[in-house]
């Protein structure tokens, strides 16, 4: 929905729009350009994943080696998909022709009773559109805790420490 409300001020951009969610101050740069590069390529729609060294309730991508076929939130997901270590992060990027078109078909259909912006890759494949994702090794997902927020103030320390 928040995506949505910017319809009207994009009306006609067919350039790359990222959205980056409010809980992760971790992502750089140099990862920003991964995922524009990535939809350069000729996807329509990039997330970024990480693999969390801790026990998380992520989003699960399930993947067929570059392309992403959909992203499961965890409190959706099967065992088997839980079991998936490469976890939906805090960035997608979309090819601007198709953003408004897929984001007005997600749905509350879940097991949460909200809109997932995750579901644009299910519905981007729907569309004949491909999808994939690029790997951020250089950070960690976002704060939706306060054990994730101890975590990313030490990884943020750390990184300013290497600097």
């Amino acid at each position: 929905h928040a995506v949505l409300s910017a319809k009207d001020a994009l009306k006609g951009f067919e350039g790359i729009v990222l959205t980056v969610f409010g809980d992760n101050p971790t992502i750089s740069k140099e990862v920003f350009e991964k995922a524009i590069n990535k939809v350069r390529e000729g996807y329509s729609v990039v997330t970024l994943a990480v693999r969390p060294k801790y026990e998380n309730r992520y989003g699960r991508l399930v993947t067929n080696g570059d392309e992403l076929l959909k992203i499961v939130e965890y409190k959706d997901a099967s065992d088997e998909e839980k079991a998936i270590e490469l976890c939906n992060s805090d960035l997608m990027a979309f090819e601007g022709k198709h953003i408004f078109d897929i984001l007005e078909k997600v749905g509350s259909a879940n097991a949460a009773g909200e809109y997932y912006l995750t579901d644009a890759i299910a519905i981007a494949r729907s569309n004949g559109l491909r999808c994939s994702y690029v790997e951020n090794t250089d950070a960690i997902a976002g704060a939706n805790t306060r054990e994730d927020l101890a975590l990313v103030e030490e990884f943020l320390n750390s990184r300013k420490h290497k600097s």
